[in-house]
Protein backbone atom coordinates (compact mmCIF):
# COMPACT_ATOMS: atom_id res chain seq x y z
CA UNK A 1 0.00 0.00 0.00
CA UNK A 2 1.46 3.46 -0.73
CA UNK A 3 2.48 5.37 2.14
CA UNK A 4 -0.59 8.78 2.16
CA UNK A 5 0.57 11.51 4.54
CA UNK A 6 -2.07 14.74 5.62
CA UNK A 7 -1.58 17.73 4.27
CA UNK A 8 -0.07 19.44 7.44
CA UNK A 9 2.81 16.36 7.63
CA UNK A 10 3.81 17.33 4.20
CA UNK A 11 4.22 21.04 4.38
CA UNK A 12 5.35 20.02 7.94
CA UNK A 13 8.43 18.30 6.56
CA UNK A 14 8.44 20.85 3.50
CA UNK A 15 9.14 23.21 5.86
CA UNK A 16 11.52 21.80 8.12
CA UNK A 17 14.13 21.77 5.22
CA UNK A 18 16.44 24.94 5.92
CA UNK A 19 18.12 25.39 2.52
CA UNK A 20 15.77 26.98 -0.58
CA UNK A 21 16.68 24.88 -3.16
CA UNK A 22 15.87 21.51 -0.95
CA UNK A 23 12.18 23.08 0.41
CA UNK A 24 11.53 24.66 -3.18
CA UNK A 25 12.46 21.31 -5.20
CA UNK A 26 10.27 18.69 -2.28
CA UNK A 27 7.46 21.97 -2.23
CA UNK A 28 7.30 21.36 -6.13
CA UNK A 29 7.15 17.61 -5.89
CA UNK A 30 3.83 17.42 -3.29
CA UNK A 31 2.19 20.34 -5.27
CA UNK A 32 2.36 18.55 -8.35
CA UNK A 33 2.96 14.66 -7.68
CA UNK A 34 6.29 14.89 -9.07
CA UNK A 35 9.27 11.98 -9.03
CA UNK A 36 12.08 12.97 -7.09
CA UNK A 37 14.15 12.63 -10.28
CA UNK A 38 12.00 14.90 -12.31
CA UNK A 39 12.22 17.70 -10.02
CA UNK A 40 15.79 17.34 -9.37
CA UNK A 41 16.26 17.70 -13.01
CA UNK A 42 14.05 20.28 -13.90
CA UNK A 43 16.13 23.28 -16.14
CA UNK A 44 15.42 26.85 -15.88
CA UNK A 45 13.43 26.53 -19.60
CA UNK A 46 10.77 24.12 -18.30
CA UNK A 47 8.96 27.54 -17.19
CA UNK A 48 6.95 29.31 -19.09
CA UNK A 49 5.37 32.71 -17.19
CA UNK A 50 3.75 33.47 -20.85
CA UNK A 51 1.59 30.59 -20.78
CA UNK A 52 1.75 30.27 -17.28
CA UNK A 53 2.77 25.96 -17.66
CA UNK A 54 5.88 23.94 -16.19
CA UNK A 55 6.78 21.27 -18.88
CA UNK A 56 7.87 18.23 -17.16
CA UNK A 57 9.83 15.37 -18.86
CA UNK A 58 8.81 12.11 -17.13
CA UNK A 59 10.04 8.68 -17.87
CA UNK A 60 10.89 7.65 -21.62
CA UNK A 61 11.19 11.17 -22.42
CA UNK A 62 7.64 12.21 -22.18
CA UNK A 63 6.64 15.66 -22.05
CA UNK A 64 3.54 16.55 -19.86
CA UNK A 65 3.05 20.18 -19.76
CA UNK A 66 1.34 21.24 -15.95
CA UNK A 67 -0.40 23.96 -15.08
CA UNK A 68 1.30 26.76 -13.54
CA UNK A 69 0.30 28.60 -10.39
CA UNK A 70 1.17 32.05 -9.36
CA UNK A 71 2.20 30.96 -5.92
CA UNK A 72 4.46 27.95 -7.37
CA UNK A 73 5.47 30.26 -9.67
CA UNK A 74 6.15 32.85 -7.03
CA UNK A 75 8.17 30.48 -5.05
CA UNK A 76 10.30 29.13 -7.80
CA UNK A 77 11.85 32.79 -8.51
CA UNK A 78 12.16 33.11 -4.81
CA UNK A 79 14.61 29.86 -5.34
CA UNK A 80 15.96 31.21 -8.18
CA UNK A 81 17.19 34.25 -6.72
CA UNK A 82 19.03 32.21 -4.08
CA UNK A 83 21.80 30.59 -7.22
CA UNK A 84 20.86 32.63 -10.29
CA UNK A 85 22.00 29.05 -12.22
CA UNK A 86 21.53 29.83 -16.17
CA UNK A 87 20.40 26.26 -16.57
CA UNK A 88 18.65 24.66 -13.65
CA UNK A 89 16.07 25.16 -10.67
CA UNK A 90 17.58 23.29 -8.41
CA UNK A 91 21.29 22.64 -8.64
CA UNK A 92 23.89 21.27 -7.26
CA UNK A 93 26.96 23.00 -4.99
CA UNK A 94 28.74 23.76 -8.61
CA UNK A 95 25.24 25.21 -10.09
CA UNK A 96 26.41 23.69 -13.43
CA UNK A 97 25.17 20.26 -12.57
CA UNK A 98 21.75 19.70 -11.29
CA UNK A 99 21.11 18.73 -7.40
CA UNK A 100 21.60 15.22 -7.34
CA UNK A 101 18.36 13.05 -6.18
CA UNK A 102 20.65 11.29 -3.63
CA UNK A 103 21.33 14.28 -2.04
CA UNK A 104 17.36 15.25 -2.00
CA UNK A 105 16.86 12.42 -0.72
CA UNK A 106 19.44 12.73 2.43
CA UNK A 107 18.11 16.12 2.89
CA UNK A 108 14.36 14.59 3.00
CA UNK A 109 15.69 11.75 5.29
CA UNK A 110 17.24 14.75 7.89
CA UNK A 111 13.79 16.61 8.06
CA UNK A 112 12.08 13.32 8.19
CA UNK A 113 13.81 12.59 11.38
CA UNK A 114 13.90 16.11 12.66
CA UNK A 115 9.93 15.88 12.56
CA UNK A 116 9.83 12.66 14.10
CA UNK A 117 7.92 10.70 11.07
CA UNK A 118 8.97 7.23 10.59
CA UNK A 119 10.90 5.65 7.82
CA UNK A 120 7.95 5.23 5.53
CA UNK A 121 7.69 8.89 5.12
CA UNK A 122 9.79 9.19 1.71
CA UNK A 123 9.92 11.44 -0.85
CA UNK A 124 7.58 9.04 -2.72
CA UNK A 125 5.20 9.26 -0.14
CA UNK A 126 4.33 12.88 -1.51
CA UNK A 127 3.63 12.12 -4.93
CA UNK A 128 1.01 9.68 -3.24
CA UNK A 129 -0.37 12.16 -1.07
CA UNK A 130 -0.65 14.61 -3.62
CA UNK A 131 -2.80 11.76 -5.64
CA UNK A 132 -5.16 10.72 -3.15
CA UNK A 133 -5.67 14.46 -1.81
CA UNK A 134 -6.15 15.64 -5.47
CA UNK A 135 -8.51 12.25 -5.45
CA UNK A 136 -10.11 13.33 -2.18
CA UNK A 137 -11.11 16.70 -3.97
CA UNK A 138 -13.31 15.52 -6.76
CA UNK A 139 -10.63 15.38 -9.53
CA UNK A 140 -11.44 12.75 -11.73
CA UNK A 141 -8.71 9.88 -11.73
CA UNK A 142 -8.27 10.02 -15.16
CA UNK A 143 -6.93 13.61 -15.03
CA UNK A 144 -4.70 12.60 -11.91
CA UNK A 145 -3.30 9.58 -14.67
CA UNK A 146 -2.44 12.69 -16.27
CA UNK A 147 -1.03 14.90 -13.76
CA UNK A 148 1.31 11.82 -12.58
CA UNK A 149 2.58 11.09 -16.17
CA UNK A 150 1.50 7.67 -16.08
CA UNK A 151 1.88 6.02 -19.29
CA UNK A 152 -1.60 4.09 -21.08
CA UNK A 153 -3.16 4.44 -24.36
CA UNK A 154 -6.07 5.94 -22.19
CA UNK A 155 -4.35 8.77 -20.26
CA UNK A 156 -2.59 9.84 -23.47
CA UNK A 157 -6.12 9.46 -25.54
CA UNK A 158 -7.46 12.23 -22.77
CA UNK A 159 -4.02 14.00 -22.57
CA UNK A 160 -5.29 15.58 -26.05
CA UNK A 161 -8.50 16.75 -24.37
CA UNK A 162 -6.61 18.54 -21.69
CA UNK A 163 -8.16 21.88 -23.34
CA UNK A 164 -7.43 25.57 -21.79
CA UNK A 165 -10.24 25.86 -19.64
CA UNK A 166 -9.61 22.37 -18.20
CA UNK A 167 -6.31 23.51 -17.65
CA UNK A 168 -7.29 26.56 -15.79
CA UNK A 169 -9.66 24.58 -13.49
CA UNK A 170 -6.76 22.50 -12.66
CA UNK A 171 -4.67 25.96 -12.08
CA UNK A 172 -6.91 26.99 -9.61
CA UNK A 173 -7.95 24.29 -7.94
CA UNK A 174 -3.39 23.54 -7.84
CA UNK A 175 -3.54 27.20 -6.39
CA UNK A 176 -4.69 25.80 -3.22
CA UNK A 177 -2.14 23.33 -2.46
CA UNK A 178 0.57 25.16 -3.49
CA UNK A 179 -0.46 28.72 -1.87
CA UNK A 180 2.18 28.73 1.29
CA UNK A 181 3.70 25.95 0.85
CA UNK A 182 7.06 26.69 0.16
CA UNK A 183 6.59 29.11 3.83
CA UNK A 184 4.60 25.93 5.43
CA UNK A 185 1.68 27.72 5.45
CA UNK A 186 -1.85 25.97 5.04
CA UNK A 187 -4.29 28.26 3.32
CA UNK A 188 -6.84 29.93 4.87
CA UNK A 189 -9.73 30.10 2.76
CA UNK A 190 -12.42 26.93 2.14
CA UNK A 191 -11.51 23.83 2.18
CA UNK A 192 -11.75 21.36 -0.12
CA UNK A 193 -11.76 23.81 -3.13
CA UNK A 194 -14.49 23.92 -5.96
CA UNK A 195 -13.85 23.82 -9.51
CA UNK A 196 -14.94 27.31 -11.20
CA UNK A 197 -18.02 27.19 -12.89
CA UNK A 198 -17.98 28.32 -16.53
CA UNK A 199 -17.11 32.19 -17.50
CA UNK A 200 -16.14 32.92 -13.61
CA UNK A 201 -13.24 35.30 -12.66
CA UNK A 202 -10.12 33.06 -11.58
CA UNK A 203 -8.85 35.98 -9.21
CA UNK A 204 -11.15 38.32 -7.93
CA UNK A 205 -9.50 42.17 -9.00
CA UNK A 206 -5.73 43.38 -10.77
CA UNK A 207 -2.62 41.72 -9.46
CA UNK A 208 0.32 44.13 -9.92
CA UNK A 209 3.13 42.30 -12.26
CA UNK A 210 6.42 40.58 -11.12
CA UNK A 211 8.97 40.66 -13.32
CA UNK A 212 10.33 37.12 -13.70
CA UNK A 213 14.42 36.33 -13.45
CA UNK A 214 13.24 33.32 -14.77
CA UNK A 215 13.24 34.13 -18.85
CA UNK A 216 9.83 32.33 -21.01
CA UNK A 217 10.81 29.92 -22.93
CA UNK A 218 10.41 28.52 -26.43
CA UNK A 219 9.45 24.78 -27.26
CA UNK A 220 11.36 23.09 -28.70
CA UNK A 221 11.28 20.26 -31.16
CA UNK A 222 10.76 16.97 -29.55
CA UNK A 223 13.76 15.37 -31.55
CA UNK A 224 15.74 17.76 -29.68
CA UNK A 225 13.86 16.93 -26.42
CA UNK A 226 14.63 13.38 -26.68
CA UNK A 227 18.00 13.79 -27.28
CA UNK A 228 18.59 15.97 -24.08
CA UNK A 229 16.96 12.82 -21.98
CA UNK A 230 19.01 10.39 -23.61
CA UNK A 231 22.14 12.70 -22.84
CA UNK A 232 20.80 13.78 -19.59
CA UNK A 233 20.24 9.23 -18.50
CA UNK A 234 23.96 8.19 -20.12
CA UNK A 235 25.24 10.68 -18.38
CA UNK A 236 23.28 9.31 -14.61
CA UNK A 237 24.46 5.67 -15.26
CA UNK A 238 27.71 7.27 -16.23
CA UNK A 239 27.47 8.95 -12.81
CA UNK A 240 26.18 5.42 -10.49
CA UNK A 241 28.99 3.65 -12.50
CA UNK A 242 31.62 5.41 -10.40
CA UNK A 243 32.84 7.52 -13.40
CA UNK A 244 33.81 11.09 -13.55
CA UNK A 245 30.24 13.52 -14.10
CA UNK A 246 30.35 13.72 -18.20
CA UNK A 247 30.33 18.05 -19.13
CA UNK A 248 26.69 19.33 -19.91
CA UNK A 249 26.63 20.51 -23.74
CA UNK A 250 23.85 22.75 -24.84
CA UNK A 251 21.57 21.57 -27.56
Amino acid sequence: MPDVRSDEDCRRLNVTLEKPVYRGCFALIYAYGLRITEAVTLPVSAVDSKRMVLRVIGKRNKERILPLTESTLQMLREVWKTHRSQRWLFPSRRLTTHLPDATARAASIQARNACGFNRNFRPQSLRHSFATHTLQRGVDIRIIQILLGHSSLRSTQIYTHLTEPLRDQLRHLLSQTTKGLFEGRRPSHGWPPRLLAKGEDRVGGRRPPIRSPIRRSTRRPDDALAQEGTFRHRRLLHSRAGGTALPLRRL
